[in-house]
């Protein structure tokens, strides 16, 4: 029984391995989609992080979060929208903060 199970579950995790999607790094996606992921990192950000302004002031920060999202005027690939976070994140100036690939 345990060799059958231990057979099944191995199965599965390939089977698993085989259906996911293919990334592609040159994969671009549209304002929209970047917008609507832009909003919710910055509410995240402004929910959850715990000194989100303590180096730099709430109104600076604003304006940092609108230049980010005014980048995101054309299609870009999750690198180039993860610059777009990285520079945003950059002016919290906390070094546990990142944007990470997915």
């Amino acid at each position: 029984m345990r060799k059958w199970l231990s057979g099944f579950v191995l199965l599965m995790m390939l089977a698993s391995c085989s259906v996911s999607k293919p990334f592609s790094p040159s994969k671009k996606y549209s304002p929209e989609a970047l917008a609507k992921d832009y909003d919710i990192f910055r509410s995240s950000l402004e929910e959850s992080h715990p000194s989100l302004y303590w180096y730099t002031p709430k109104d600076s920060m604003d304006f940092y979060f609108e230049v980010g999202k005014s980048k995101l005027k054309d299609s870009l690939t999750e690198s180039g929208f993860r610059y777009v976070l990285s520079y945003v994140i950059s002016k919290i100036r906390c070094g546990h903060t990142s944007a990470r690939a997915s």
